[in-house]
């Protein structure tokens, strides 16, 4: 029997492990073998992470042996939108899902969304959570977490939290690998002549960040055309990871963009790199060719971040 294809059983066993019956869970985990063991997603809220849900993808647990590594993927929206990557709900999904069974627990993390909760607190939740990850605290039964092995990846901007994980002097030392696809790495260079996007999508970033940062949708403190710095520009360059990269950073980096992107232009990534380069980081980037802002090849790069994610995580090849 695939148990993955009785979606009831599946549906028994998330209720088990949020209704707090690991021995349970696992029991089941294990016997349902070639099924769910081997793609096992549920949805977990953890108290000591706000209340937020969490998606965690398990491999099959003997498929590594003691301790595993982690990836934490981190959605995108503007800052202000969407969700952890719920099953057939997201385009994420099937990545997630790819690289759990390449032997990795990936957790799918919600964060407080903008306008309501203004920046850091998107920074601040992920943060949050990769504490409680090193510390074993939101392992899922069975399985340990290698605190030495802890990746992160977003898209869009979770690829700007990603990397703000892997550059902030908070939570740089936790990661050891960082991936971002289309991220948004420096808010103060936005729309200059070399990186111009058209006048709607910067009127569409005008918004998103007004909600990150001033908790409403209109950020009057930015003119409409040209795109001019805002009054106090430190909140920016805080949020930049740009900001943050210095030499001796831990985490190896590897970012894919777009070069048809209009609202992230690609030169985000490529600057970005440049400057990670200098500083003495291992980094490389994936030029997606004809594809925008949002239209990636999900299938392309997951292949590629799970290369990434292997060669990452061999010491000797660091």
């Amino acid at each position: 029997m695939n148990a993955c294809s009785n979606a009831a059983m599946c549906r028994v066993m998330a209720k088990l492990w949020r209704a707090k019956f690991p021995g349970v869970f696992l029991a089941l985990f294990i016997l349902l073998g070639a099924g769910c063991s081997r793609n096992a997603c549920v949805t977990h809220v953890y108290p000591d992470y706000g209340d937020l849900s969490v998606n965690v993808c398990t491999p099959a647990p003997d498929s590594g042996g003691g301790s595993y590594p982690a990836l934490v993927f981190i959605h995108g929206g503007g800052w202000s939108g969407g969700n952890r990557a719920d099953p057939g709900d997201h385009s994420a999904n099937d990545s997630i899902r790819r690289v759990a069974r390449a032997g990795y627990v990936v957790y799918s993390i919600d964060y407080r969304l903008a306008p309501q909760h203004p920046w850091p607190a998107q920074r601040e939740d992920v943060a949050r959570f990769l504490n409680l990850l090193r510390s074993n605290a939101v392992s899922p039964p069975g399985f340990s977490i290698d605190p030495d092995r802890i990746a992160v990846a977003g898209d869009s901007a979770g690829g700007q939290l990603a990397l703000m994980a892997a550059t902030h002097s908070d939570t740089r030392q936790y990661v050891r690998c960082a991936a971002a696809v289309m991220p948004l790495t420096d808010f103060t260079s936005y729309n200059v002549p070399e990186q111009y996007v058209s006048p709607d999508a910067a009127a569409d970033m005008r918004t998103m960040i007004g909600r990150l940062f001033l908790g409403n949708d209109w950020a009057s403190w930015l003119a409409p055309e040209p795109w001019n710095p805002p009054r106090d520009p430190e909140i920016l360059k805080e949020a930049s990871p740009m900001t943050h990269v210095t030499p001796g950073l831990r985490a190896r980096f590897y970012l894919e963009h777009g070069d048809e992107d209009r609202l992230i232009p690609i030169g985000q990534s490529r600057r970005f790199a440049e400057k990670l380069a200098a500083a003495g980081a291992n980094v490389s980037v994936h030029v997606q060719a004809g594809r925008g802002h949002g239209n990636m090849d999900p299938d392309g790069f997951t292949t590629r971040l799970l290369q990434f994610l292997d060669d990452c995580n061999r010491p000797a090849e660091r």
